[in-house]
């Protein structure tokens, strides 16, 4: 039976607004959320879209007023081959 549970997703449009606000460059806001740099490259120029873990991150800190909380809420992954 399949799940009707969606994955969640971000609009790429707000990657780069909320990086920027926050003075980060696409390395900082990469190693914060437990992504690759050129992942959020990919996301800022529209040729994929934050879904999963990166997705809740990254509604976590356009609701917030500082980066602060997402550094403390980092993905670890396991297999991580950055």
């Amino acid at each position: 039976m399949a799940s009707d549970m969606a994955i969640p997703e971000f609009p790429p449009s707000k990657v780069r607004p909320i990086r920027e606000a926050n003075g980060w460059t696409q390395e900082e806001l990469a190693e914060r959320i437990g992504v690759t740099r050129s992942l959020v490259t990919h996301w800022e120029s529209g040729i994929r879209t934050p879904t999963g873990p990166a997705a809740i991150l990254l509604h976590d800190l356009a609701s917030s007023t500082s980066g602060k909380k997402i550094s403390r809420n980092r993905v670890d992954r396991p297999n991580d081959t950055r």
